[in-house]
């Protein structure tokens, strides 16, 4: 008798501790399991970028086909949600990663999925408190709960100094924004998307605060046109995102019927940013605060502190992009190759440069701009000091059609001396802007 007890027992715990994990998906799936996974398929641009902060990107065998970052995500098998399930299952992966949006659209695909055995789970923060757990949950499944509390706290700090820096500027100076999702259908982001978070932590005052989701859940808004145009003399700034959702530019913006009546779009003030930084739950969304904040406030995002050092490479593209105030390069979804004289430069090629700070993404921007000139080297050389002959050459490529006033500027000064950072800056104030 004693022993038919101690076999329940034991059999009992046994079963209670059959798996060391549980995760619950944004779609109530309950996903068990004893170790963490180590063959993943990737169905989501953002879960992509995650993963790879984390330090797993190593645990992937497979991404989207529409992948942007980091660059080396192009060199992963590619699969998408309306492939046959037979291609997923020939590369027994031990979990796919997707969002609510495919099991929406391609149920099917995914019940024959679960079916034949692959474990899916799947995942869509719409808001930073969401955000954060998902972040947690991707760290048990990836085995990398420290690195994703690690992230969790790192952008929480960063966020803590952009509010420090946007206290600089009164409530009342606040500048008054709209945000455009989808021009066709005049809908805006809800108040609590990551969209929105977004345009606060950049100091925007969100003229669509009062927007009401299209559906229980949905980060996406009306806004019909006869409500925005009645508020058309308070906004400031038109802001419209770029994606597959809203294929716009600011042509469209500038043309659309009634649209005189926005201040913002009388006065150009209309910016297009890449929706992969500013609505997509990854760490870029620093990046797309940046971009917002610069443009609203460049006076305090586009400041330039110069020093006596020499006149280094980092110090040149971020004076050079902030003094001419050039929008961020974000990289789209193909493999992006610069071409400058010849010389060939392939977007995340710098292995010198940490591609999760900003300072890489003002490198690029300068290289994409042809601010700088650059080959297929492989490293940037951040600290390299530029000569007055380079610089030459630097100013020359980018401002094309000032190249006789840059040659008399430039003529008799030696070639082989180096500015300080302030004598960079005076020359630049006596070229002018783009």
């Amino acid at each position: 008798m004693k022993k038919s007890i101690l076999f329940v027992l034991v059999s009992f715990f046994l079963f209670v501790n059959a798996f060391a994990f549980t995760v619950v998906d944004d779609e109530g799936r309950v996903l068990e399991f004893d170790k963490p996974f180590g063959k993943i398929i990737s169905l989501y641009g953002a879960h992509t970028e995650n993963i790879f902060h984390l330090g797993a990107g190593n645990l992937l065998i497979g991404v989207s086909t529409s992948e942007a970052f980091p660059a080396e995500v192009h060199q992963y098998e590619q699969y998408s949600y309306k492939d046959d399930a037979e291609k997923f299952i020939a590369a027994n992966p031990d979990l796919i990663v997707i969002r609510p949006f495919i099991t929406t659209k391609y149920g099917a695909l995914i019940e024959k999925l679960e079916k034949s055995g692959i474990k899916v789970v799947s995942f869509q923060p719409e808001n930073k408190d969401e955000m954060e757990k998902y972040l947690k949950k991707l760290g048990v499944i990836l085995g990398k709960e420290e690195e994703a509390e690690n992230m969790i706290n790192d952008l929480n700090s960063s966020l803590s100094e952009f509010e420090i820096r946007i206290s600089q500027i009164p409530e009342s100076e606040r500048k008054t924004v709209y945000f455009e999702s989808v021009h066709k259908s005049f809908r805006t982001a809800t108040p609590y998307s990551l969209a929105a978070f977004v345009l606060k932590n950049a100091g925007a005052v969100n003229v669509a605060d009062d927007a009401v989701p299209i559906s229980e859940g949905s980060t996406i808004a009306d806004y019909p046109k006869e409500k925005l145009l009645e508020k058309g003399d308070i906004i400031d700034v038109y802001i419209a995102q770029e994606g597959a959702m809203n294929k716009i530019s600011k042509s469209i913006i500038f043309n659309e019927s009634g649209y005189g009546a926005i201040k913002a779009v009388r006065e150009g003030k209309i910016y297009i940013v890449d929706e992969k930084i500013i609505s997509r739950p990854t760490w870029r969304l620093l990046t797309g605060i940046e971009e917002i904040a610069r443009i609203l406030y460049p006076e305090i995002f586009d400041k330039i502190d110069t020093t006596e050092k020499s006149l280094s490479k980092m110090a040149y593209v971020m004076i050079m992009v902030k003094y001419n105030g050039v929008q961020f390069f974000t990289p789209g979804y193909d493999i992006e190759t610069i071409n400058v004289n010849g010389k060939v430069h392939t977007y995340g090629d710098y292995e010198d440069l940490d591609y999760e700070k900003i300072f890489a993404t003002y490198a690029e921007t300068a290289v994409f701009n042809k601010m700088i000139v650059t080959g297929s080297d492989k490293e940037f050389r951040p600290g390299d000091l530029i000569d007055y002959g380079t610089l030459k050459e630097y100013l020359k490529c980018y401002y094309s059609d000032k190249s006789d006033e840059i040659a008399k500027i430039f003529d008799g000064i030696n070639s082989d001396d180096i500015p300080s950072e302030v004598e960079f800056l005076n020359l630049l104030k006596s070229i002018g802007k783009k």
